[in-house]
């Protein structure tokens, strides 16, 4: 009896094992899937138990994680928002039916923290690489649609998202939000779509967070371009879905999960609507005497969110999360302490007086000696003082920090003269700590730097370094020919295996491809670049190449 997965013709259906043909089962997996054929194409060199666990997931349904010993079945009553606005449940239901998602006490609880634990970039990581593409670097933006509907459910978890609706029973058979696991199974295969990019594609500098991609490149490159359409071309042929109202074409001003991002100013800012929002909210507890679990929660995850540009709030958060530890009613009230006052007028001091914005800092951090800005403070009957460069102030106390610590008055000349050179100070990481700068790459090391050089440059031979200029010139040439809408370094293993290919058939020895690949390999590990050129399949056909040259070579005829 034929079991061909592709088979359309009454034989044996692949999901249930009936006589009948396998896309009219109604226990197929469903969801407007993308083709597990191109996909499986695609991860050929990927990780093998992930290409498997994803390939599989895509034909036979992934699995929840759930542990159905713990699950005790019953029917749960539907929530007092659902029985307050049927129509809009009604509509969400049939929508989801049509789809084929829907069929005719929550599954969480017996999911495993395994199964749900996942791991996610963050705005941060975004924001170095704006840095690392410099001032004016571009940004474009692409969403997922629907993400984690397109992961299919396995039949035999079916039972686990059952739901009753006026009067009849229905499953979902596609990965529904608010489930434990969805994250992870989602985010597995989001790292796939990453890999096929950077592995496939040439594509650097990007950024992802479950549905959401992010790519960056220089305000002179067409690389941002380059990347957003692989990216849509590679969701059109393997059939994912794209939100394309929330697509963003190359630009130096994007919002990412609420901040926004600005490489003109180089700058991440707080949008005017999240400043007004986060001080409602602070205004509203302040008044209270005690507030609710959902509440106190609600202002945490907040206040939370604008530490990603409100960098020393988080400081200010702990004592508030303690709170909320051992509770799990979201209507218990929580008595707001003397210490959580302390830190919510933290918090008013940061959203009344902060202008909303987090500036770039360079990496490299630079001394005193190096900014040429000096300042210095004298007791009760003395005054302060800075230099910077040819500039200067000096001026006695004024009268309301004269009885202030010297500790104040030290920093005083130094508020000051951030206030007057502010403009040439932007963006720099300044320290008077010797031990600081010394962990960090700044002028005093420029002479070693220069010698490190040299040395790196003398351990090849003259002749070693005028033939590996020629070959690296050679690939570039390449590139450009076949492949131009690519970056060459760092290149991939896709890359070069094709390179070897264009060598072959140029009817360049066995010994001449090698040395080219010798070239890139030394250029990827000079710059601490990953090195494709030690992939199993670059060995291999290197392996081929002198395989077949040895079998056409007429001296062995």
């Amino acid at each position: 009896m034929c079991g061909s997965k592709a088979c359309k013709l009454k034989h044996q259906c692949v999901h249930c094992g009936q006589k009948h043909a396998s896309d009219i089962c109604n226990k197929r997996p469903t969801g407007g899937k993308p083709s597990n054929s191109m996909l499986s194409k695609y991860l050929e060199l990927y990780d093998p138990e992930l290409r498997e666990f994803l390939t599989n997931g895509f034909t036979k349904g992934f699995k929840l994680g759930a542990n159905g010993e713990n699950i005790s079945f019953l029917t749960c009553k539907n929530h007092q928002s659902a029985l307050d606005k049927p129509e809009i449940v009604t509509e969400k239901i049939e929508k989801e039916i049509k789809k084929g998602r829907y069929k005719g006490n929550s599954v969480n609880s017996s999911i495993p923290a395994e199964y749900t634990s996942v791991s996610y970039e963050n705005i941060e990581n975004v924001i170095h690489l704006v840095e690392s593409q410099g001032h004016k670097a571009l940004m474009a933006h692409a969403d997922v649609e629907n993400a984690f509907r397109l992961l299919p459910i396995n039949l035999e978890d079916y039972h686990f998202l059952g739901f009753t609706w006026n009067g009849k029973f229905y499953y979902d058979t596609c990965l529904p939000m608010g489930l434990s696991s969805s994250c992870q199974l989602f985010e597995k295969f989001s790292t796939a779509l990453h890999w096929i990019l950077t592995s496939s594609f040439g594509i650097s500098n990007i950024f992802h967070l479950l549905d959401d991609f992010v790519f960056v490149s220089k305000t002179c490159s067409k690389g941002c371009d380059y990347a957003l359409h692989f990216f849509l071309k590679l969701c059109k042929t393997i059939g994912v879905p794209i939100k394309h109202e929330k697509t963003r074409f190359p630009t130096t001003v994007l919002t990412i999960y609420g901040i926004e991002i600005d490489s003109n100013e180089m700058i991440a800012r707080l949008p005017s609507d999240k400043i007004e929002k986060i001080y409602d909210m602070l205004v509203s507890v302040k008044r209270r005497r005690s507030v609710t679990l959902r509440d106190l929660q609600s202002l945490i995850g907040l206040l939370n969110f604008a530490c990603s540009v409100i960098i020393p709030g988080r400081a200010f958060l702990r004592r508030l999360i303690n709170l909320t530890l051992g509770h799990t009613n979201p209507q218990f009230r929580i008595t707001l302490n003397a210490e959580a006052r302390a830190d919510l007028r933290a918090w008013f001091e940061f959203i009344e007086h902060f202008n909303g914005k987090l500036c770039f800092l360079f990496d490299n951090w630079v001394s005193s000696d190096t900014l040429r800005l000096y300042s210095d403070a004298a007791g009760v009957h003395g005054g302060f003082a800075a230099v910077f460069g040819n500039d200067w102030f000096t001026g006695s106390w004024p009268p309301e920090i004269e009885p202030e610590h010297i500790t104040v008055k030290e920093l005083f000349p130094i508020v000051l003269a951030v206030e007057i050179w502010g403009k040439c100070l932007e963006n720099q990481s300044a320290t008077d700590c010797s031990m600081v700068v010394s962990k960090t790459d700044n002028s005093s090391s420029a002479i070693f730097k220069s010698v490190v050089a040299k040395l790196f440059t003398a351990s090849l031979s003259d002749a070693t370094h005028k033939s590996y200029s020629r070959m690296i010139n050679s690939y570039l040439q390449f590139c450009e020919t076949y492949y131009a809408e690519c970056r060459p370094f760092p290149s991939s293993h896709i890359l070069l295996s094709h390179f070897i290919a264009n060598l072959f058939l140029r009817n360049y020895s066995p010994s001449t491809i090698a040395t080219h690949i010798s070239a890139l390999s030394f250029v990827h590990k000079s710059n601490s670049w990953p090195d494709p050129t030690d992939m199993f399949v670059i060995h291999k056909i290197l392996k081929g190449v002198q395989n077949l040259k040895r079998k056409n070579d007429p001296r062995l005829l």
